[in-house]
């Protein structure tokens, strides 16, 4: 039968199989030395990482036991906690020529077995005295979580002056049963 066909009729016939022979293969034990290639390298990714994980464990059960400590420390000394924040703002506002407006008592509720306690003060100054002491209730001090600053302008009705106020909110948490 294949001696009655033409060199190009064999040529072509032998090209056909040639690819599907071709595909065959590369279906199943190439695509799946590939898709085994790559599942290895995830692998060995996965283990490079996992190799780091008790130096992370332990940096971070160092991070825990610090902020428990904290916590601790905070819940057991909740009024002088307050007396330690009015000390470092009015000692800033003393040094940097700012006006502590208000300083109520801090308002507290408790949620999932936390107590969030939020301390609310005003101060009046120019604008780098009052991002300054943002700065330094945030970075320096760390005497909460700062929550939320709010900055407006009003006009004094008596002097007719404008005066740039900042309202911050500072937060502690800590457990309920403490």
């Amino acid at each position: 039968m294949l001696k009655k066909l033409t060199y190009k009729q064999k040529f072509r016939i032998t090209l056909i199989l040639g690819l599907i022979i071709a595909f065959v293969l590369f279906r199943y034990p190439v695509s799946r030395t590939i898709s085994f290639f790559q599942d290895t390298k995830k692998l060995e990714k996965q283990v490079n990482e996992a190799s780091d994980a008790p130096a992370k464990v332990a940096l971070l059960q160092a991070q825990l036991n610090r902020m428990e400590q904290a916590l601790g420390k905070q819940a057991s000394q909740s009024i002088s906690r307050e007396d330690a924040l009015l000390q470092s703002i009015t000692r800033y506002c003393h040094e940097s020529n700012a006006l502590l407006r208000e300083f109520p008592q801090a308002g507290t509720y408790s949620e999932n077995g936390m107590l969030v306690e939020t301390s609310t003060f005003v101060v009046e100054g120019d604008f780098s005295t009052l991002l300054n002491l943002v700065y330094q209730l945030e970075q320096k001090n760390k005497v909460g979580r700062l929550a939320s600053v709010n900055f407006q302008s009003k006009r004094d009705l008596r002097t007719g002056a404008l005066a740039l106020l900042a309202t911050i909110y500072i937060q502690n948490i800590k457990k309920a049963n403490s």
